[in-house]
């Protein structure tokens, strides 16, 4: 156990949870790579275009698996210039660019690289200043992620019906 977690221990339980809402963010993320992808599939079969399957990845942080789902709706917004304006806007990454200017846990480590290369006749002292800046950015993080989850889990439950609306309307188009 570190110094920081001694002084400050409720830490390790704010870990947990900046953890546990940051796989909650990447489930609803994993949900609208699926339904961009079940998209992507009537696009292809029905309509001729041969979009490639978009994949979540799992070793990159938030905005590079924003910018993968950005990048293909733009794509498809640029192929269905032909369809109905109605159809155009139910695909906007609004909510994507919005989720990668949220500043998630991108100083949270800080305080565990720190506490590891102090000299350990001052680590005592210096654990107690640093646990204090990580709970500080444990709290700061917690905040956004239930910021950026309230927003985006209504958000992301439109889109997928967004995708759903889609898919119907361009199936109802060719039949």
């Amino acid at each position: 156990m570190s110094w920081s977690d001694i002084f400050y221990p409720g830490n390790p339980e704010r870990r947990e949870r900046v953890t546990h809402k940051c796989q909650d963010l990447k489930n609803l993320m994993e949900n609208n790579f699926r339904a961009t992808n079940n998209l992507i599939s009537v696009l292809n079969g029905y309509l001729g275009y041969s979009f490639s399957n978009i994949t979540l990845d799992e070793n990159a942080d938030v905005n590079h698996n924003c910018d993968i789902l950005i990048e293909r709706v733009r794509e498809i917004q640029a192929a269905v210039e032909k369809l109905d304006q109605e159809l155009k806007d139910k695909l906007e990454p609004t909510l994507y660019e919005k989720l990668k200017k949220m500043d998630l846990l991108k100083s949270v480590s800080f305080a565990n690289a720190v506490i590891g290369q102090i000299v350990p006749g001052i680590g005592m002292i210096v654990g107690a200043i640093v646990g204090s800046i990580e709970r500080d950015q444990l709290e700061h993080a917690l905040r956004e992620y239930d910021r950026a989850l309230a927003e985006f889990k209504p958000a992301s439950e439109h889109y997928q019906d967004s995708i759903f609306e889609v898919k119907a309307v361009i199936q109802r188009i060719l039949l």
